[in-house]
């Protein structure tokens, strides 16, 4: 069974790298990236455990998935038997709830997850995109651009959070929210060593609510995540509530700032001409490298 399962997941995998050139209605606007190899495309999103993810580094997460990690968060006592990241819950697996997705993709280049949405007839444009901040590495950022230009009629998008259940690694409890910021402050409940030192993990994220769009008329809806630990500040609550606010105050240039710093990183790189599939396996091991 277990040989199966292998050859199952290596047979989803091929599915989808090779589905964006035999079968998908890739958008237009996708279709060039594509065929350079730097980004991949699904009509329909593949199973939870080979979907994509988004990190940077310090954070990361598996895109739509119920789970955060951070750098250097642990719970357990390696005495014992294996310490394991601290899960925490997620606050950016977003989902319109109204809606239903018509296409998703990867930009490898751009460290940027892509799902687009349809309301149904007269749908306006709906784009959803997570990343993980390049240049800010605390921030965890969803996106949600809805171009309502071409309908007479305002268009509601219904929002849902996939949190799961509280997190059995780290006690949070909920601070006093400052305007639209859910802030949440928490111990690991084990550290590794005998009295080791107990990490702390403070994390600031947007009140979700439904959003209303008005008639003839387009609009970005950021939500953002700012975590900080006690391993990189000495006031984790205060440094994720000012890397929020900090995050708040530059909304329209977020996601330019973040290519702009993994433009960098690909500069050096490889170049595969004639082969897109081989193209298109390098260029996702060195992203998730």
């Amino acid at each position: 069974a277990e040989y199966g399962d292998k050859i199952m997941l290596i047979y989803k995998l091929l599915c989808l790298l090779l589905v964006p050139l035999i079968l998908c209605d890739i958008p237009p606007e996708w279709q060039k990236r594509v065929a350079e190899g730097q980004m991949l495309y699904a009509e329909q999103e593949p199973d939870s455990h080979i979907m994509a993810s988004v990190g940077n580094g310090y954070l990361a997460t598996v895109v739509g998935s119920d789970t955060i990690y951070v750098s250097g968060i642990f719970n357990g006592l390696n005495t014992q038997g294996p310490s394991h990241r601290a899960r925490i819950p997620s606050t950016n697996a977003i989902s319109i709830t109204n809606g239903k997705a018509i296409g998703s993709a990867l930009d490898i280049e751009y460290a940027t997850f892509y799902r687009r949405v349809s309301l149904g007839d007269h749908s306006p444009f709906i784009e959803q995109r997570w990343y993980a901040h390049r240049l800010y590495p605390s921030l965890l950022v969803h996106e949600i651009f809805v171009n309502n230009s071409g309908n007479s009629e305002n268009a509601v998008i219904n929002l849902s959070n996939n949190g799961g259940n509280p997190s059995s690694d780290i006690n949070f409890v909920a601070q006093p929210p400052v305007s639209n910021i859910l802030l949440y402050f928490g111990r690991i409940n084990t550290p590794e060593e005998p009295n080791g030192l107990v990490q702390q993990v403070a994390v600031a994220t947007t009140k979700l609510s439904s959003i209303v769009v008005q008639a003839n008329s387009a609009q970005t809806y950021t939500f953002i995540t700012a975590i900080n630990t006690n391993l990189d500040s000495e006031d984790p609550q205060n440094e994720a509530l000012n890397n929020y606010q900090l995050a708040q105050h530059q909304a329209s240039d977020l996601w330019s700032l973040h290519v702009k710093e993994w433009t960098k990183i690909w500069q050096s790189g490889i170049e595969v001409q004639g082969d897109l599939s081989l193209a298109q396996a390098i260029n996702s091991t060195l992203y998730y490298i």
